[in-house]
């Protein structure tokens, strides 16, 4: 049958069908091609109300195993080529690669590739390590470890090792169990569970800039000064040239105007 419908009406072809419409061409052309060649409305829209995969609201397969593509989308304009949203709290994207289910490992999640150079600039695999040709970028300015600790820390904290293992805030001058800074906002974060919630953990500042308390306790601080633990919990003051070895921190990248506040510091630990 070679059917062709015109119609100024709001539906030129309207179909109902109990158990859905099937349209099968069996051709190398398209089994179905949708235009809309006005500037208003979408080329092609489906609703449903079914929940789950099985019951998505646009479905598709390809039977070929080898080379296959189950979809691919191009666009001419200068707005994004895939535009997805969720107007609840589910994941916005959602992947999963069926050989892995099998123990082959099967590829890779996302692969982004140079169209001019045909050069893989990113990839992520089904194990999740991440791949790129070059560097993150972050306006954070630390690398922070996620390590057990007693409640009641805070960001900016000068932390030590306590008789448990955990870190606690410091309490003594030049203490020599210090071990550093609880990170404000980490650019990168080990120890984190792909969960994204480290249940009685805090980020610890191992290498970086990091926002720090500081006590004028031992003097005024000038950018250049090292700094220890300070008898002001929690806080940092300057170390003088007999500081114990073990004991400096870091480097103040900034003045401390006062008795008491918080400065950026290099981390450094000596």
């Amino acid at each position: 049958i070679d059917a062709d419908f015109a119609s100024t009406a709001t539906n030129t072809f309207n179909v109902r069908a109990g158990n859905g419409v099937r349209i099968e061409a069996d051709n190398n052309d398209n089994g179905l091609q949708v235009i809309n060649s006005g500037a208003d409305g979408v080329g092609l829209y489906a609703e449903n109300s079914g929940s789950g995969k099985d019951d998505a609201t646009l479905r598709a397969n390809n039977n070929e195993t080898s080379g296959g593509v189950t979809a691919y989308l191009t666009n001419n304009s200068n707005y994004a080529t895939v535009h997805a949203y969720n107007g609840s709290n589910g994941e916005v994207l959602y992947l999963q690669n069926g050989g892995d289910s099998a123990g082959g490992g099967g590829g890779d999640f996302i692969k982004a590739v140079n169209e001019a150079q045909n050069d893989t600039q990113f990839r992520v695999t089904t194990t999740g390590e991440v791949y790129s040709d070059v560097g993150f970028n972050t306006p954070a300015a630390d690398f922070a470890e996620m390590l057990p600790a007693v409640s009641g820390l805070a960001p900016g904290d000068v932390l030590a090792i306590g008789e448990d293992g955990r870190l606690i805030r410091t309490t003594e001058a030049y203490q020599p169990t210090v071990v550093g800074v609880y990170s404000t906002q980490p650019g990168f974060v080990g120890g984190m569970p792909v969960e994204g919630e480290a249940v009685g953990k805090v980020p610890l500042a191992v290498v970086g800039v990091v926002p720090v308390k500081v006590s004028a306790e031992s003097g005024a601080i000038q950018p250049g000064d090292m700094l220890t633990a300070s008898s002001t919990p929690g806080h940092a003051m300057k170390a003088l040239s007999n500081a114990p070895q073990g004991t400096v921190i870091g480097k103040a990248l900034e003045p401390l105007k006062g008795d008491t506040g918080v400065i950026l510091m290099l981390v450094i630990l000596q």
